[in-house]
């Protein structure tokens, strides 16, 4: 769950991907352990994840920036820059957050062209062409989030919020034993 709103993920084929929304402004992430039906539906058998938001400020501004870059031996570098701002619009009735975040996995995986010398026999050796991109698994992620608390009274507020989420994966990390030497950096 991304606060009250389940999330579904489906996968489809040869992937490796992270089933966990990339959140940026994040207040607090509860593990309920299962089953939790009762108060989550049918889907919360197992348990559920919910990943809690900050939510809008009706009396106080606040903001949050955060930058990180990380390299991998023989691979590109990986960054991540982000934002988060709030507070009150009309002070004690109407509030806002908005928050705004992109990271960049560099690849450490080269793609190679290769052709088999006797295709019908798995015991010929593989003969590499050449390398056609070098660290091509890499993927990346762009998230946008914001919403508007709205105090009726003490007792009652409304609080709609959106939330955008764009991945880009180029390839898979996967590997072929038999195009790569693990001890070098060569493939």
């Amino acid at each position: 769950y991304i606060d009250d709103t389940p999330v579904q993920s489906r996968h489809m084929g040869f992937a490796a991907t992270n089933v966990y929304p990339a959140l940026f402004d994040l207040d607090r992430v509860e593990v309920l352990r299962g089953p939790q039906g009762t108060l989550f539906g049918a889907g919360a058998e197992g348990g559920v994840v919910r990943f809690l938001t900050p939510q809008p400020g009706l009396t106080r501004n606040s903001g949050y920036l955060r930058s990180e870059v990380s390299t991998t031996r023989s691979g590109d570098p990986s960054y991540e820059i982000g934002a988060a701002a709030g507070g009150p619009i009309v002070d004690g009735t109407l509030g806002y957050r908005v928050s705004a975040s992109y990271r960049r996995d560099g690849g450490w995986v080269d793609r190679v062209g290769y052709s088999q010398v006797n295709p019908g026999d798995p015991a010929t050796p593989l003969n590499v062409l050449q390398t056609s991109e070098s660290s091509a698994n890499w993927q990346d992620v762009m998230t946008l989030r914001a919403a508007l608390k709205w105090a009726l009274n003490d007792n009652v507020a409304v609080t709609p919020s959106i939330y955008y989420q764009k991945l880009r994966i180029n390839d898979t990390a996967a590997y072929w034993p038999g195009l790569s030497d693990p001890g070098s950096t060569a493939f």
